[in-house]
C-alpha cells in the first residue's frame, strides 16, 4: 500500500500525466496520504484534483471549485490543512442529506438506494467529464453539473430528503 492508500501510477489523459490515489486512512486523516504522495512526486496543490462526497448537495449534483474552504467535509479539511493552502481543486459529488432518523455516518458509509445505484453510472460520467474539463484547462474557477432527475424522492413527511 503506497502513500497510505490504493495508488495507480501515472497514465496519460487529455495530454496530461495523471496518477490516482484513494486514501485508506480514516476520512479525517486523508491529508496524510495525499501530502505524502504530493511530496514524493513534488506536485503543486493546484495540480491536484480531489473528489469527495458531500451531503450538502442533492444526489447527482456535482460542484467543482479551484479553491476555497472545505465546506465542513472532514477529508477535505484534512487535505487543506496538511497542504497548508485553500488552493486545491476539488469536485464535490452530492449524495444528499439523510432524514433526521439516520445518523450522518451511517448515511455516507451505507448503501445507496436502488434508484441511486441505478443512476450512479450517470453520476460517474458527469464526474469523469468534470475531470476531463479540468485537465483541458476549461474548468475556470468553478462550475456545477446536475443529473437530469425524474422526480425527487420524498421522506415519510412528504418532503424532499435531498436524495432525489
Amino acid at each position: 500500500m503506497q502513500f497510505g492508500g490504493a495508488f495507480w501510477p501515472a497514465s496519460i489523459l487529455e495530454g496530461e500525466r495523471v496518477a490516482w490515489l484513494k486514501p485508506h486512512t480514516y476520512m479525517n486523516l486523508s491529508g496524510r496520504s495525499v501530502v505524502e504522495a504530493v511530496r514524493y512526486f513534488d506536485v503543486e496543490p493546484e495540480d491536484l484534483f480531489v473528489v469527495f462526497d458531500d451531503v450538502a448537495l442533492p444526489f447527482g449534483k456535482l460542484r467543482y471549485r479551484e479553491s476555497g474552504s472545505a465546506g465542513g467535509q472532514k477529508g477535505m479539511i484534512s487535505i487543506l490543512g496538511m497542504m497548508d493552502t485553500l488552493d486545491v481543486p476539488r469536485l464535490r459529488v452530492g449524495v444528499g442529506a439523510p432524514t433526521p432518523q439516520i445518523d450522518i455516518k451511517d448515511w455516507v458509509l451505507g448503501k445507496f438506494l436502488k434508484e441511486q445505484r441505478d443512476a450512479w453510472p450517470k453520476v460517474e460520467n458527469l464526474a469523469w467529464g468534470a475531470l476531463m474539463k479540468w485537465l483541458r484547462g476549461d474548468a475556470g474557477p468553478g462550475f456545477t453539473l446536475q443529473l437530469e432527475s425524474e422526480k425527487p424522492e420524498k421522506n415519510s413527511n412528504g418532503k424532499n430528503d435531498g436524495r432525489g
